[in-house]
């Protein structure tokens, strides 16, 4: 053979690998694009870190909460909110004894008010404060010019490079105007403007804002370099250099916040106690070590207080600001993703659908659904534990694109190679009779054992849901993703234990045994596991009866019958479950005041798969038919009586025989 055959021939043997990664590398970048992707990769994340959060202290920094007690406390000395200008130079001149290392006031001074020249003063004697701002979408007129931006802004080292620093645009910007009329030199500012993501939730925070041109830090930043001389601003090798300290940012300037596992994570003094002091009130003194040597940050947490949404929850913004800068500070931030890991981790997603028959080598029926899917329980596993490195390493990284290739690669790679054995036996059983049994039989057992490999996971997820809905602290909308996901894992588990009872039922073949139980007692097991409240038993004088057969198969069919009444009626209404006898036969009738069954419908309800139209309760069709092929096998009938609207009686006779159990009360 010559080697131009030979190339075509390899060029054949792998188009179908090549193919399939194409279209792999297209859906990776379609994924970011859907509507739902942000929530479910937000959601991903939080649940991550949650995972590596840890307890945090941080002593360098003191909140002063403007609240509610200290505003009603504080009106006899001050009067009503908002406060004159003065009592801040006072605040200010006060901690600046206590050697505060950094005064930053979480409070918008825009407008001119008393006491503003003596605030001035104050600012003048103490260099370590800083004032907020905030960034604006829209332009507005005065003290944000472009002499004033420049005077308030930080610099680039070179020049010539200030446009490619990251940093977060607006339009403009809303400075505390009455403080830099006519002073002397200009306080430190920072902006406390945050940008949220699309769903609310604030999980980065940007130290760079640019506006006109001009930079300006944000309040964290501002904080963390106290004094009159501003650092200068460069970008070297993709991180951002603020004096003599780097920082990982994103494209927009911003970090990634991590939120300590507690939530008093910094120290809080109540406004009114710091007031009593500055103002030398007798038997109000503080200890100077309370603020020496740390970071003050003076916010408001009253009723009218900026509100922020954390993966942790609501949090006020001063508390938010304070537990940037203490984490900042301290190096613990997260570094924005890097695109040769995230490329890592979506190769890795891509494994599972490589093995689909004819790809990657594959032979059309070589690997069995199984295997992919221990392959894929792998592959998953490696890509969470490989995230949550690198999250402890604090290095952010994509999670919901590798997560979605390898679930949807590995479910069709199962799906298409099951297919694949399945035409494989199928074309060998054309020739010989006993091909086609074993390619039934095979299919048999990777159903049954798809169902045992998949039923332990999901009862572990319904249980961990349970005990998820027993945290009372949740927000409601978790509570209520939790129910949902919970009802869709308890469908799936009830439909497996339909195909393992399926495969029992073939494997008994048309017999069953011969144990003796009381089907009293039986039925009395169904209905307290049912989770329904409103069940109701009547069995007359009836006090035991004994009956032959299979005690768990029999179980299974009158789980579904009172499953089937729970499902199609409403939940304030009762099921009735009547148990009378004759000579010969017991029977168990089972009523709602459900939705009721078309009369063209009864006749073809017992047939496998098959559903009522109009149905819109989930369901795959099965429960009906096991329980009709249950109730056959222990000489048994079943029969229906229903209308739309009128509910449905289901009614099944089993013979019973008297073997020493006393049937009947006198």
């Amino acid at each position: 053979m010559s080697g131009a055959a030979l190339d075509r021939q390899g060029l054949r043997r792998f188009a179908p690998t090549l193919g399939l990664i194409c279209l792999l590398a297209l859906l990776a970048w379609l994924i970011p694009l859907s509507a739902l992707y942000p929530r479910v990769e937000a959601w991903l994340q939080d649940g991550s870190q949650q995972l590596l959060a840890r307890t945090q202290q941080f002593d360098d920094v003191l909140v002063v909460e403007i609240d509610e007690d200290s505003l009603a406390e504080l009106r006899p000395y001050l009067g009503t909110w908002p406060y004159r200008r003065d009592i801040y130079a006072v605040l200010l001149d006060f901690l600046g004894e206590m050697q505060a290392r950094t005064v930053f006031f979480d409070v918008l001074f825009l407008d001119a008010r008393p006491g503003d020249a003596e605030f001035r003063a104050a600012l003048a004697r103490n260099r370590n404060a800083v004032l907020a701002a905030s960034a604006l979408r829209r332009p507005v007129a005065g003290k944000s010019d472009v002499d004033v931006l420049a005077a308030l802004a930080w610099q680039p080292a070179d020049a010539g490079r200030a446009q490619n620093l990251p940093a977060t645009d607006w339009v403009s910007v809303a400075l505390p105007s009455p403080l830099l009329d006519g002073a002397k030199s200009l306080p430190k500012i920072g902006l406390i403007s945050l940008d949220h993501d699309a769903d609310g939730v604030l999980r980065r925070i940007p130290l760079l804002h640019r506006t006109r041109g001009q930079y300006l830090p944000s309040a964290v930043l501002a904080a963390l370099y106290p004094g009159e001389q501003a650092p200068a601003l460069a970008l070297e090798e993709g991180r951002l250099r603020v004096g003599h300290a780097t920082w990982d940012v994103d494209a927009d300037g911003a970090i990634g916040l991590i939120y300590p596992a507690n939530t008093h994570s910094v120290l809080t003094l109540p406004l009114a106690t710091l007031v009593k002091a500055a103002l030398g009130l007798p038997g109000h003194e503080l200890d100077p070590t309370l603020f020496r040597d740390k970071a003050v940050f003076i916010g408001s947490t009253a009723l009218f207080a900026d509100r922020v949404n954390t993966p942790r929850g609501v949090m006020n913004g001063v508390h938010v600001l304070a537990i940037a800068y203490a984490s900042l500070s301290k190096g613990i931030y997260l570094s924005p993703p890097r695109p040769a890991l995230d490329l890592a981790l979506v190769l890795l997603g891509m494994v599972p659908a490589l093995m689909m028959p004819g790809a990657g080598g594959v032979r059309r029926s070589g690997l069995r659904p199984v295997s992919i899917l221990l392959v894929l329980v792998l592959v998953i596993t490696i890509i969470l534990g490989l995230h949550l490195i690198l999250l402890a390493w604090q290095q952010a990284s994509g999670l919901g694109v590798p997560l979605a290739l390898a679930l949807g690669g590995g479910v069709l790679a199962s799906v298409l190679a099951q297919r694949a054995r399945a035409q494989a036996v199928s074309t060998a059983a054309l020739s010989q009779a006993e091909a086609a049994r074993a390619q039934l039989v095979q299919q048999q057992e990777t159903v049954a054992l798809v169902s045992h490999e998949l039923k332990s996971p999901l009862a572990t997820i319904d249980f961990t849901l349970q005990n998820l809905e027993r945290v009372g602290s949740l927000p409601p909308n978790v509570v209520a993703r939790h129910q949902k996901i919970r009802r869709a894992s308890r469908r799936l588990l009830a439909m497996i234990d339909d195909n393992l009872t399926q495969d029992r039922l073939r494997q008994r073949g048309l017999s069953v045994g011969e144990q003796a139980f009381d089907l009293l007692d039986l039925i009395a097991d169904v209905v307290r596991a049912a989770e329904r409240s409103l069940i109701e038993v009547d069995h007359g004088d009836v006090a035991a009866v004994s009956v032959r057969g299979d005690r768990e198969m029999l179980g299974v069919a009158f789980t579904n019958l009172v499953g089937n009444a729970i499902k199609y009626s409403p939940d304030d209404t009762p099921i009735h479950v009547d148990v009378a006898l004759d000579r010969e036969r017991v029977r168990v009738r089972v009523r709602d005041c459900g939705c009721g069954i078309a009369v063209g419908d009864q006749a073809r309800i017992f047939e496998p798969y098959y559903r009522a139209q109009g149905t819109r309760q989930p369901g795959a069709g099965l429960g009906l038919a096991l329980v009709r092929q249950i109730v056959t096998l222990h000489d048994g009938e079943i029969a229906v009586e229903s209308a739309p609207g009128a509910g449905t009686t289901f009614s099944v006779s089993l013979p019973w025989r008297d073997m020493g159990v006393a049937d009947v009360r006198e």
